[in-house]
């Protein structure tokens, strides 16, 4: 048996295992690394939903602040994570979508990241990630996939993400909206696993908040642009996150 100072643990194939304190005959447990939403938790969103739920309509929010509700065309359990892990499917019907309806004001600065897998050859121009907006006129965030794109995000001009989305496969997405307050100069910087996709223009006016409109994952209000396929791991930030923190998330998920 090997005897390690008390700082050490053993590591086998990554994972940790146990560690055994020098002079001690006891064996204590190592910490595993953080999992993925430990890593989120710890940033402190304002909301997190890890889409993991196998009963009932309520999806649950692990900050405990704005549970959310599936609605029709979806179904739990429906796709796994890279890791194995459960995650909700949406249809890609009118009224497939996850709505959180206390979240009612858009922060900003603000950041949203999620993970998706659409499904390949699916029909449309556009798949609504999270959107607040009952149309695509006077939203903060209206934030899609778009067909051969990336991202398209609604703004008083179009923004579009440049590299190819992967159909079939899971995209870690993250947009963070940097400004003073909603309608007034401001810029986005999207990220497509890990890597920046496109910078917005800067000073670029954004839209003025529309408090009316639900935050909505996977369609938006009118049910014009809904998803087709899993998503998962939704959180919601009232700060800009570093590249470095949208690099780490990439990294923890697959």
């Amino acid at each position: 048996m090997t005897v390690l100072n008390e700082a050490d643990a053993i590591y086998l194939g990554g994972q940790a295992v146990d560690a055994v304190y020098a002079g001690a005959d006891k064996v204590w447990p190592a910490v595993p690394p953080p999992g993925y939403n430990d890593i989120i938790l710890a940033r402190s969103p304002r909301l997190f939903l890890p889409l993991y739920d196998t009963s009932g309509t309520t999806a649950n929010d692990l900050t405990g602040n704005y549970p959310g509700t599936y609605q029709s065309g979806y179904t739990l359990g429906g796709g796994n994570n890279a890791d194995g892990s459960p995650a909700v499917s949406l249809d890609g019907t009118t009224g497939a979508s996850i709505v959180i309806p206390g979240f009612t004001v858009m922060p900003i600065p603000c950041s949203v990241e999620l993970w998706t897998n659409l499904v390949a050859g699916a029909s449309g121009n556009f798949y609504a990630l999270v959107t607040k907006s009952v149309s695509n006129v006077g939203s903060p965030i209206d934030w899609r996939h778009a067909t051969g794109l990336a991202w398209i995000a609604v703004s008083p001009s179009w923004v579009n993400g440049v590299r190819g989305r992967v159909a079939g496969v899971w995209n870690h997405h993250a947009l963070v909206v940097n400004g003073s307050a909603w309608g007034a100069p401001g810029s986005m910087t999207y990220y497509l696993n890990g890597a920046v996709d496109v910078n917005s223009p800067s000073p670029f006016t954004l839209y003025a908040d529309n408090s009316a409109a639900a935050l909505r994952i996977g369609n938006r209000g009118d049910g014009a642009t809904p998803f087709r396929g899993p998503m998962s791991r939704v959180a919601v930030y009232d700060y800009a996150l570093s590249s470095q923190e949208v690099a780490e998330s990439w990294a923890a998920g697959q």
